[in-house]
């Protein structure tokens, strides 16, 4: 089975060394954490769609030792991946703008008016009551703990902003991932195929260089796997092995199991 990931080549040269891996970080734990307790703290939640909103989704369940490899079913869905706006991945994309827009708390006044629209709607809501604390209170609170951690946050920009400068062009590999890998992996409606664990630089069947310039626009991808009653292609695909390898304990060595299990892959879905 061919997969597809995309990355920049930032991250290219690791990877044709030393293969998919897991653990690899871009953006610093630290840092995450620290960025995610301060929105917390100031009660806000950021205005860039890619910022807090995707960074808080991964600092409670995609901590360092729990990280998985992602991969797409098409290599149109992998070109996002390999564009400059996701240099170094979606985690340190994340924590690029989520710092971004405590910087820009600080200084913008229509983001300070916003701000405090979104306090005053987190203290009456839902009672209709407003809270103990004004919002005058509670915001003039907020902004003093960002300029307490405007130098630190800077930083974290600053390295950031280097990394995605250093990209030249981006990479889509063609990877591939063997059956016993499949009863591994698992669909996901939005994130595409989840892997737990390592890929090594023998899975990668072929690459192709993307161009800096060259954008990604959302399609109707007829080759995405598709999630259907709970089955779909990639269901139907670990129902056939798990069936094949319940009653054949040596399958992965053995020509004429990996055949049989080819025949019923022809039979019942195509890939």
């Amino acid at each position: 089975m061919v997969l597809y990931h995309g990355t920049s080549s930032v991250g290219a040269e690791s990877i044709e060394s030393h293969g998919l891996r897991s653990k690899v970080e871009t953006a610093s734990q630290n840092d995450m954490d620290q960025v995610v307790n301060l929105y917390k703290s100031i009660g806000w939640s950021g205005q860039h769609l890619g910022g807090f909103a995707v960074l808080g989704s991964f600092s409670t369940f995609d901590k360092a030792q729990d990280r998985p490899v992602y991969l797409a079913e098409s290599e149109h869905r992998a070109l996002l991946y390999a564009t400059r706006d996701f240099a170094c991945g979606e985690r340190a994309r994340a924590l690029f703008y989520s710092v971004e827009d405590l910087l820009r708390l600080l200084n913008d006044p229509d983001a300070q008016g916003q701000y405090k629209q979104d306090v005053y709607r987190q203290i009456t809501i839902p009672a209709g009551r407003p809270g103990t604390r004004s919002v005058d209170e509670i915001t003039t609170a907020g902004l003093e703990a960002l300029r307490s951690a405007a130098d630190e946050l800077e930083r974290i920009r600053r390295q950031l902003a280097e990394l995605r400068n250093s990209h030249t062009h981006g990479v889509i590999y063609a990877v591939e991932l063997q059956p016993r890998d499949v009863l591994r992996a698992r669909l996901h409606s939005s994130m595409g195929i989840i892997f737990p664990g390592d890929l090594g630089p023998d899975r990668l069947l072929a690459k192709v260089r993307v161009p800096p310039t060259l954008g990604w626009m959302p399609m109707q991808d007829n080759r995405r796997l598709k999630i259907h009653a709970g089955v779909g292609s990639f269901g139907a695909l670990r129902r056939i092995l798990e069936s094949v390898v319940g009653t054949n304990p040596g399958w992965a060595d053995n020509d004429e199991v990996l055949a049989q299990i080819v025949r019923l892959i022809k039979q019942e879905i195509q890939l």
